[in-house]
């Protein structure tokens, strides 16, 4: 993921729809794509995955769904 700043909020995450091919994508277009019914889940190197969820705030934002697994958690996973 990308953050306008060190640690701070996430603008842009890579995405795949088949598991292979990564696309860099806008933080809205992942929020778009969540509202419209479409699961996304994290790709941890190692971890099962979480459900990645929009919090409705002033400024919607991206989290994951509790699973018990650290390496799961979106805010865990490697930046660009």
């Amino acid at each position: 993921m990308h953050r306008d700043q060190a640690g701070g909020a996430i603008t842009r995450v890579k995405i795949s729809a088949d598991g292979k091919t990564l696309k860099d994508t806008q933080k809205a277009a992942i929020i778009a794509l969540i509202r419209s019914g479409e699961s996304v889940s994290t790709a941890p190197p190692s971890g099962t995955g979480a459900r990645v969820l929009v919090v409705d705030a002033i400024k919607p934002y991206l989290k994951t769904d509790k699973n018990g697994t650290e390496a799961d958690n979106l805010g865990n996973l490697p930046t660009y």
